[in-house]
């Protein structure tokens, strides 16, 4: 699965298909009034970024099949959790679960669902990663992956609160997660180091998920007040 590549004609297709897609939705909803004027240069953006990282691929031997999994994936959670009920609920439950349950949410359900897709992202992942090893054993998935990925969805905004969160900014959190890795590897930093650092980035993360929530609950306890 990871050692092999789409043939460059079908990266083209693909490239041109998503890009065009993605505009025109973003006309479509501009035409029924869904979005703003200033909202057209981001699919414009967006469709300049695949075709680029496409060109980019083709120069070499192709799109790498991890990398198309990871995008479609990446569209799909967005898509559920920004534009249909079950992803709205799921910001619900993790914002307050008392306060979802009583506006007829069913918490158990979207929990029970949530902790489902996660098994199988995770198992997903396992298989690109036993792919990319060529082999599977007790240490597959060990080391600081779980701090690299607890870590990068912190740096990408997502709270450990819940309620607040966002898929491309938890992808953006793990490139720089892999950055600072892919940094202490080439500086040949030891071990200890790196897990050093990883453990600073994620707590001054949690540290001010944890100051900014604490800042919107005084703000809502004084607007209470004054109303």
């Amino acid at each position: 699965m990871s050692g092999t590549e789409l043939p460059v004609s079908l990266g083209w297709i693909l490239a041109a298909i998503v890009a065009v897609a993605v505009v025109a939705t973003t006309l479509v909803r501009y035409a029924h009034g869904g979005v703003a004027v200033r909202s057209l240069s981001r699919p414009v953006v967006v469709g300049v970024l695949i075709v680029a990282a496409v060109a980019v691929f083709n120069a070499s031997r192709g799109v790498p099949t991890p990398f198309l999994i990871l995008i479609a994936l990446l569209v799909v959670a967005w898509w559920v959790t920004m534009n249909t009920s079950p992803g709205r609920h799921l910001f619900a439950v993790g914002g307050n679960a008392e306060a979802a349950r009583r506006a007829g949410v069913q918490v158990k359900r979207i929990r029970m669902a949530a902790f489902a897709v996660s098994g199988t992202l995770g198992a997903t992942g396992g298989l690109i990663a036993a792919s990319y090893n060529g082999s599977a054993g007790t240490l597959t998935g060990g080391g600081t992956l779980l701090l690299e990925a607890i870590g990068a969805a912190v740096i990408g905004g997502t709270s450990l609160f819940g309620g607040r969160g966002s898929v491309w900014a938890a992808l953006v959190g793990a490139l720089i997660m892999s950055g600072v890795e892919n940094g202490l590897d080439l500086m040949n930093s030891d071990q200890p180091v790196k897990y050093m650092v990883q453990g600073i980035i994620v707590l001054l993360a949690v540290s001010l998920d944890t100051i900014l929530r604490r800042r919107q609950s005084r703000g809502r306890q004084l607007g209470v007040a004054h109303a």
